[in-house]
């Protein structure tokens, strides 16, 4: 019973919507026009298509698009969840949909019901459905709010009158953009045009967890010599059905790395911990830079992108076992980690764990396509790590392209592959 994902790729639509009384033809409100929308992306985009504006990046048509921004706007789609899928979350797991970045407020309706009122651009969402999702059609609307509307209405509630000591407003002094988490390149820049726009703007996913997942993983480090590090991995997993689940590990580098815990049984959040002893670090120098001495003979390399870690972590039921007599993958996820060094001045060695990545995030150069679980694939993870420019810094910053794939073959299980490759 493994974590299922699937993309919820079905037609969308998109429309203004009106509020009562503002259009002599749509005297009651509503939904003006609906037009072919594409997820991920935002409206302008769809108007553009739908030729019901020019294109804002043409000479002047940004001004002519304006009214676009002051407009609310709403998403719509269909979809199906079969009767194997429905039940696959069995008697105690959940069902969630999962919104890579919807920009920016916004109401998020299943079936007429709503379950959920965003207004942060800059995470994603998830939120349990399992009570509100049918077998069969369902329907999933997304009402935008008009975020240049509510930016100035709160900038307006802020500085009052403008007699305060906050000001009143200008361009640099609490505009509109101050008060909404988005893109605030959006609202006008000297390089770029102001298009405040809404959409959904990253990938829609069906998720469904029959008995537990990871929620959370940290990595602390401990030196016990310049080449060699202890580690302790912290991992958060989510429980929901009362059954026997161990958490196992393996991490590609030299040493002690494979260690295992068993969760809890009872349903729950549990946090649980696992140690790993001697992983051997490779020396290494940023390109032009002579920060790290040589340690036992040993001399750092001086070109190339710095070793990189993997680690995966695993969620395996044992109550139940495949043909082959090994537990039942529940749920698989990837981590590189690594990133140590040593300081110019002191000669101590220091270290910080990689950075969080999520579904498609772009941030300071990394790139990361999410694991992806479904019935012929069990993950997809992709990691590339740009190098750092800042030639002063002793942080030592990775380089290296990590491709981890777990895939499903009837005929002979569950197989794993790791393939790191230097840049």
């Amino acid at each position: 019973m493994k974590t299922i994902s699937s993309l919820i790729d079905s037609p969308w639509q998109a429309a203004q919507r009106l509020s009562p009384g503002r259009d002599l033809f749509h005297i009651s409100g509503g939904e003006k026009e609906w037009i072919p929308a594409t997820v991920p992306g935002y409206i302008h985009q769809d108007l553009v298509r739908a030729g019901a504006i020019g294109d804002p990046y043409f000479r002047m048509q940004e001004m002519g698009a304006r009214w676009v921004d002051e407009a609310d706007w709403t998403y719509r789609t269909t979809f199906i969840v079969d009767a194997e899928r429905f039940a696959s979350r069995g008697e105690h797991g959940r069902h969630f949909l999962r919104f890579e970045n919807l920009d920016t407020v916004a109401r998020v309706f299943l079936n007429g019901t709503l379950i959920a009122s965003v207004e942060n651009g800059m995470v994603p969402h998830r939120f349990d459905v399992t009570e509100t999702l049918r077998e069969g059609e369902n329907t999933l609307r997304v009402e935008f709010d008009s975020a240049l509307r509510v930016g100035q209405e709160r900038a307006t509630e802020y500085l009052g009158d403008g007699t305060s000591t906050r000001g009143s407003q200008s361009y640099f002094n609490f505009g509109p953009r101050a008060f909404l988490r988005k893109p605030q390149y959006m609202f006008g820049w000297d390089w770029g045009p102001e298009l405040v726009s809404c959409g959904i703007a990253g990938p829609v996913e069906l998720i469904t967890v029959p008995v537990a997942e990871i929620v959370d993983v940290r990595v602390d480090y401990t030196f016990t010599d310049p080449i060699t590090v202890d580690m302790r991995v912290l991992v958060t997993v989510e429980k929901y059905a009362p059954s026997p689940v161990v958490l196992s590990s393996a991490l590609y580098a030299p040493g002690d790395n494979t260690p295992s815990a068993l969760i809890p049984d009872a349903p729950g959040r549990h946090t649980v911990e696992l140690r790993t002893y001697g992983q051997k670090v490779a020396l290494w120098n940023p390109n032009g830079l002579d920060v790290a001495p040589s340690v036992g003979g040993l001399r750092p390399k001086s070109t190339g992108p710095q070793k990189r870690y993997l680690l995966n972590l695993k969620l395996l039921g044992t109550d139940s076992l495949d043909e082959f007599d090994q537990p039942t993958l529940l749920h698989l996820r990837g981590e590189t980690i690594g990133r140590a060094g040593v300081d110019r001045k002191n000669g101590k060695s220091h270290h910080e764990r990689a950075p969080a990545l999520g579904n498609g995030d772009r941030l300071e150069g990394h790139l990361l396509i999410r694991e992806r679980i479904g019935k012929r694939d069990l993950g997809t993870r992709l990691a590339v790590h740009t190098h750092a420019q800042a030639a002063n810094t002793p942080v030592l910053a990775p380089q290296i392209l990590v491709l981890t794939v777990a895939v499903k073959d009837r005929e002979r299980g569950d197989l794993g592959v790791a393939i790191r490759v230097r840049l």
